[in-house]
C-alpha cells in the first residue's frame, strides 16, 4: 500500500492508505463491542471503504495508477464490503 503513497503527488494516496488503517481498527473495535455499537462501527467502516473505492477510481481517472492496479484494489475491497453488509444486517 505504501506504493500508492509513492506514486501520488498529493495526499490522495496517503489518505487512501490511512483510511484502510482506520477501517482495520474500527473493524476490530466492532468485533470487540458487538451488538448495536458493533454494527454502527461496521456501518462507519463500510462508508469509509465506499469512499476508498471512489478514491481509487479517482486516482485511475487521473492517470495516477493504472487500470489493473485500480481493479486489484477495488476487487480486494468488494468482499470486505459484502461481509460488512452481512454483519450490519445481523
Amino acid at each position: 500500500m505504501s506504493r500508492i503513497k509513492d506514486v501520488t503527488n498529493d495526499n490522495r494516496g496517503e489518505a487512501l492508505v490511512d483510511a484502510l488503517d482506520k477501517a482495520t481498527l474500527a473493524i476490530a473495535q466492532g468485533d470487540a463491542e458487538g451488538g448495536t455499537k458493533g454494527r454502527k462501527l461496521y456501518g462507519t467502516v463500510r462508508n469509509w471503504l465506499t469512499r476508498y473505492v471512489d478514491g481509487v477510481h479517482d486516482l485511475q481517472a487521473r492517470g495516477t495508477i493504472p487500470g489493473w492496479t485500480a481493479g486489484y484494489l477495488v476487487d480486494a475491497a468488494a468482499p470486505l464490503i459484502g461481509r460488512l453488509d452481512a454483519l450490519i444486517a445481523q
